[in-house]
């Protein structure tokens, strides 16, 4: 007598009759339209709110952009410090990564005004897209930083300054430079914004174009190096608010998941799709930043893109959504290492 052969995925036939179910959810989650990861224009200002007072030594020191000339810039850029970067949740100097001067916000002021709350506001709105249209945030400016002749950052993702912390924006006073592009990639997308050809101002002129950019945090990017001048730009984190509450369904589903919207609803409708009741779990896309304090469920407000669409989608039809962890603890070794290993949960997370 021959034995008896299981059918594959024989541990789903109980509760799922039709495997095509999965297959269909999956492919309408990888058709959901992503947020961009990248925007970018200008915005402009008056030229007497562009102006920058810093600390050289003990002596305060005022710097007029656009007009400043190189000798003004190199000394700003000498009253700075070098930059680091983030490496393993530590501050590096690695001048063969990073070969630029920084100055932290205690030690220069500059007053943009009105203009800036109007920019913060469109650029914001403008990355956020539709899809986070709910949400609320705030910026907090975190660094100065000049890059002058042959200066670069080399290809990086930013270390998250808190659990809500989203992306950044960045502002490139008006200077006379070339080179120094920031080049702004993911999988399927690259950017380039060069701030030496859209920053400008006219000397008949009491306002100037200045250029700004804004990134999710995850978004790999890069400074070339600068060939002539100084490129002196402004960071600003930006924050969610305050998380979206699971119980409040989302007023609308974004226009980008409507495959997602009318494949779950077919699977709801269709009595064979898990007769007895279970779970449904989807990986999350995106990398989010995870410390042995976060509240998991706290982090649903902060989804992006395709793993905010799920939410939505869910809520729209009144189902229960959670955030879960998942840790591969094959070749692990007690809890601190499980979190070590997830401080950027991609692929490791799960709505379900």
């Amino acid at each position: 007598m021959e034995p008896v052969t299981e059918p594959e995925n024989h541990h789903l036939l109980k509760t799922i009759t039709k495997l095509e179910h999965l297959q269909e959810l999956r492919k309408a989650v990888e058709e959901t339209k992503e947020s961009p990861i990248f925007a970018q224009g200008t915005w402009e200002f008056p030229n007497s709110q562009l102006i920058l007072w810093y600390n050289e030594g003990s002596d305060a020191r005022c710097l007029k952009f656009p007009t400043a000339n190189k000798e003004e810039l190199k000394r700003l850029s000498d009253a700075c410090d070098p930059a680091t970067f983030g490496r393993n949740q530590q501050d590096v100097l690695d001048e063969s990564y990073r070969l630029a001067r920084k100055m932290d916000i205690t030690n220069f002021s500059i007053n943009m005004g009105f203009n800036f709350h109007d920019l913060l506001t469109y650029a914001t709105r403008r990355l956020l897209g539709v899809q986070h249209e709910d949400k609320d945030f705030h910026a907090e400016l975190y660094k100065l930083n000049v890059y002058g002749p042959e200066s670069f950052f080399k290809a990086h993702k930013d270390t998250p300054r808190g659990d809500d912390m989203f992306g950044s924006l960045i502002i490139a006073l008006p200077s006379e430079h070339e080179g120094g592009n920031f080049i702004v990639r993911n999988e399927e997308e690259q950017h380039s914004f060069e701030s030496s050809q859209l920053s400008h101002s006219s000397s008949k002129s009491n306002s100037s174009k200045v250029a700004w950019a804004a990134l999710w945090s995850h978004a790999e990017h890069e400074v070339t190096p600068v060939l002539s001048g100084y490129r002196v730009t402004l960071t600003f984190n930006l924050y969610f608010r305050t998380p979206a509450s699971l119980s409040t369904p989302a007023p609308n589903i974004p226009p980008d998941a409507p495959a997602l919207l009318n494949s779950l609803k077919a699977c709801l409708n269709d009595p064979t799709f898990l007769p007895e009741g279970g779970l449904l779990g989807f990986g999350l896309k995106h990398e989010y930043p995870l410390s042995a304090s976060s509240d998991l469920q706290n982090f649903v407000g902060f989804l992006k893109g395709s793993d905010s669409a799920i939410i939505k989608t869910a809520d729209s039809l009144d189902m229960k959504a959670y955030l879960r962890a998942v840790y591969d603890v094959s070749e692990r070794h007690g809890p601190e290492s499980c979190l070590e290993d997830a401080k950027f949960g991609q692929n490791r997370w799960m709505l379900s």
